[in-house]
């Protein structure tokens, strides 16, 4: 439905009908990332804020996680964030997935 929906607009038309369209196919953000348009618009800018925020996260804890279990401070060399990441101590301030915090 969003690719028939999508086929509608023009690249460039920072218009689109309706607007939440134009968040859902641009959420992405970046051309390299599979996404047929860029955020055009405050909303759709916030939105792949959001979700770049949500994936950076989630990956900082995959690598984390399994590390700090092991006693070690730092994580290997990650190429996807072209560095390692400093585990440090958990200091009592994690958030689990059912929004209970520890």
């Amino acid at each position: 439905m969003v690719s028939i929906l999508h086929g509608q607009f023009s690249r460039t038309d920072i218009h689109f009908r309706p607007p939440q369209l134009h968040m859902i196919i641009s959420h992405h953000g970046r051309y390299e990332w599979g996404v047929p348009s860029r955020p055009k618009s405050l909303e759709a800018v916030a939105l792949h804020s959001m979700d770049n925020l949500d994936a950076q996260v989630n990956r900082f804890k995959q690598l984390i996680g399994p590390v700090r279990e092991n006693g070690k401070t730092w994580t290997q060399y990650d190429r996807m964030l072209g560095r390692m990441l400093y585990t440090g101590e958990e200091m009592g301030l994690s958030v689990e997935e059912n929004g209970v915090v520890e």
